[in-house]
């Protein structure tokens, strides 16, 4: 395939309120929008967007990565090394890639080997917001039609956090199925001390209660309450490693965090044949990069819910999004 022009063009969203973990605060997106247009005149768009705090890479860093493809991509043969060199900066390859997956689809069509699925179920979240936001929010979330709720967890004292649980689960319905994500502020005995305490609460996994990767792997055998491991996978090794290594049955993946389309559609297929769970989940993309997430968590076979609502955050975006979800679904033909 011949590549006839490779361009690019900054873009900063921003978000209506801060949206606070334990760890990080976002208040805008900013990142590139990716151009390929190959010989034919089919044309693919990705994004490039590292987020501070959670990515290696920096938007100053990249900008002139992407400057530079732009130079040694536009009128050459597309060369597959190319993602080799952006191994270091995996928010480029996941541009580049989801732009060249997009053209691939044009051309030759969806892959008879894809499995995708037309619904797919989406978790609500609850920021580091005070305790009546919380339930405020977590009150709007089921009427929209939320079955699955996503609690960030992880303040200085966690008598705080489990009052917050506790409280949002005796007022919302009893058939919510909730998701504490901890970004890794507990240690052992807090973890230990928080799942007894949330005994009778429709709990579905602890997300990465701990940041010490040996330590996430003892949790996940003595733990009531299941484990997913976030901010410990990066790249296919991570995840062969926790699968042969440990009894975590949820890992929770940001694509635009972690490089190439092609291999973390391996990824999914990996573990999901390991007999785990796949939870696709946003770092904050636009409607750009989120269509990306949604063509991967498609793929995905399990009901659980993915991390896919951001939208609401945001005071705008910068294209139409055509994957609007609804009663906490997302359906497409």
């Amino acid at each position: 395939m011949i590549i006839r022009k490779v361009e690019s063009r900054p873009f900063t969203i921003k978000l209506k309120t801060p949206f606070k973990n334990s760890n990080i605060e976002i208040t805008k997106r900013e990142g590139l929008i990716i151009k390929i247009t190959e010989e034919y005149g089919n044309i693919g768009y990705g994004e490039v967007s590292p987020l501070p705090g959670l990515s290696e890479e920096s938007l100053e860093d990249i900008v002139p990565i992407v400057k530079d493809l732009e130079r040694k991509m536009t009128g050459s043969e597309l060369d597959s090394d190319i993602f080799q060199s952006l191994k270091k900066y995996p928010s480029v390859e996941f541009g580049v890639s989801q732009a060249l997956h997009s053209i691939f689809i044009l051309r030759d069509g969806l892959n008879p080997k894809w499995n995708m699925i037309s619904t797919i179920s989406v978790n609500g979240i609850i920021g580091m917001v005070s305790h009546d936001d919380a339930l405020k929010r977590a009150r709007q979330l089921t009427d929209e039609g939320f079955q699955t709720i996503k609690i960030k967890v992880g303040r200085d004292n966690i008598e705080d956090d489990i009052k917050l649980v506790k409280s949002i689960s005796e007022n919302l319905n009893s058939s919510i199925n909730y998701r504490l994500d901890v970004n890794g502020k507990w240690d052992v005995d807090k973890t230990i001390y928080a799942v007894e305490q949330f005994e009778g609460i429709n709990i579905e996994y602890l997300e990465q209660p701990v940041s010490n990767i040996e330590e996430l792997k003892e949790l996940a055998k003595i733990s009531k309450i299941p484990i997913a491991a976030d901010e410990s996978i990066r790249n296919m090794d991570d995840v062969k490693r926790f699968l042969t290594e440990s009894n975590i049955q949820y890992f929770v993946i940001k694509p635009s965090l972690m490089g190439s389309i092609t291999e973390t559609i391996n990824l999914l297929n990996l573990i999901q044949a390991a007999k785990r769970r796949v939870i696709i989940s946003s770092a904050f993309e636009s409607s750009i990069g989120r269509s990306a997430l949604v063509f991967l968590a498609s793929l995905v076979q399990n009901n659980s819910a993915h991390g896919l609502a951001v939208a609401s955050y945001f005071s705008s975006d910068i294209a139409e999004d055509d994957y609007p979800i609804m009663n906490g679904k997302i359906s497409f033909d």
